[in-house]
Formats: structure tokens, sequence, C-alpha cells
């Protein structure tokens, strides 16, 4: 990405990074061996294609109404081991595959929001990108969490 990108620009890699996680959780769904990691795996493919949709239709309002927010990142999945996605993977093991997905997606937006911090309305896109990502990482890892805490 080049700082010479205008807004509509920056709404399609977005919607580009949305896509790549769509792909990944659908590979991941198709080699899934449980049905509760199936259907985690499915879930995740429909939440980043409605991101997309949420992008493809982005109005500056939604960055106004949702910011400054404080999300508390639990830091479950920093200090896992990556997971290989070829292995048979059970449903732990899927939660960490999304919340680092969900994390390095929210490192790149933060990086843009840095490169970009000339320019309000990109500054602002890209933080407001890079909070939603905290926010799937956090709902992510409060799921293992929780199923730490049943088993």
């Amino acid at each position: 990405m080049n700082k010479t990108m205008n807004i509509e620009e920056v709404i399609q890699f977005a919607i580009e990074q949305e896509d790549q996680s769509v792909e990944i959780y659908t590979e991941l769904l198709e080699k899934a061996k449980t049905p509760q990691a199936k259907e985690v795996f499915g879930d995740f493919v429909n939440i980043e294609k409605a991101h997309a949709v949420k992008l493809s239709k982005f109005k500056n309002e939604i960055i106004e109404e949702k910011k400054d927010r404080k999300i508390v990142d639990l830091k479950i999945s920093d200090y896992q081991i990556d997971r290989d996605m070829n292995a048979n993977l059970d449903y732990r093991d899927i939660l960490i595959i999304a919340a680092k997905r969900e994390d390095k997606t929210r490192k790149l937006y933060e990086d843009m929001a840095k490169e970009y911090s000339d320019d309000k309305e990109l500054y602002d896109l890209f933080k407001y990108l890079a909070d939603e990502e905290a926010q799937h990482k956090h709902d992510v890892e409060v799921m293992y969490d929780e199923d730490m805490a049943d088993n």
C-alpha cells in the first residue's frame, strides 16, 4: 500500500484484507475434523464476509460514533505458539489461529494509521479498522477463555 491512496482505495484495501481472512477461514473450515471446529470456522467466514459488506457501505459517521472506545486485550493468543493450519486442529487451536489473524490485521491497520497521520480522514478510518480488529480478537479470546473454564 502506498501513501498516495485516497479513501476509496483504502477501503478497497481493507475489503481485500477481509477477503483474505475469508479465504484462510474457508481453508480451515474445509480441513476441520470436528463439528464444533466446522461451526466456528463457518461463523468466522460469515463474520469476515459481513465486515467486507460493511466496508463497502462505509460512511464516515461510523468512525465518529465508535471513536475512543476502550477494548481490553486479554493477550491470551499473544503467548501461544503459532498453529499449523495443516495439522489436526481442535477447537482451541482454531480460536488461537483466529485471534492471531485478527491481531495481525489490527497491527497492519495501526501501522497504516501512523503512515497516514497527516490525513485526518484516513487516519480515523485506519484507527476505526484497527479497533474493529481488536474487538474481534477480544471476542475470540473470550471464547477461548470460556472454553478453558468449562473444561
